[in-house]
């Protein structure tokens, strides 16, 4: 019987589940790469790309991180990935080889507690919160000589 001025509660029925063995997932998010949508998920070191089909997840993609993934911000196909101690690590999915590929990273050990990303035309943007409350402003610039080959933030 329906509430009075309330919507009848949402009945959720689980149709398929995974065993996540790389640790605690930690960061759960949904990619869309030319009109396909995934599940990115990220556990421990561990982000993969997994896509429904045939009834259940399947891993399409990978990286090992070498850090544990605390949060993933995603813009377009570009990934933001953040850790309490170790920064951030900026990647991209290439659909040709369905790859995770690192473009950057922060060299600085930092314990980060929020991340995010800003893109303002060509130009992309990251701002994060470390353990000292200071708010921290990096970019990928990967023609700059300071960049050390285009590689950190």
């Amino acid at each position: 019987r329906a509430l009075r001025g309330r919507d009848p509660p949402i009945e959720m029925l689980l149709t398929s589940e995974k065993d996540m063995a790389l640790g605690p997932v930690t960061s759960l998010s949904s990619l869309k790469s030319e009109d396909v949508y995934r599940i990115v998920v990220g556990a421990g070191a561990e982000v993969t790309v997994e896509q429904w089909g045939s009834g259940k997840l399947t891993q399409v993609g990978f990286y090992h991180a070498h850090m544990q993934v605390q949060e993933i911000v995603l813009f377009k196909t570009f990934f933001l990935l953040s850790d309490a101690y170790d920064s951030l690590h900026f990647l991209v999915w290439r659909e040709s080889d369905k790859s995770l590929t690192l473009l950057a990273k922060d060299y600085e050990p930092t314990q980060m507690f929020a991340s995010g990303l800003i893109s303002r035309g060509g130009a992309m943007s990251f701002v994060c919160h470390d353990d000292r409350q200071n708010l921290s402003f990096l970019q990928y610039a990967p023609t700059d000589a300071a960049a050390r080959g285009g590689n950190k933030l």
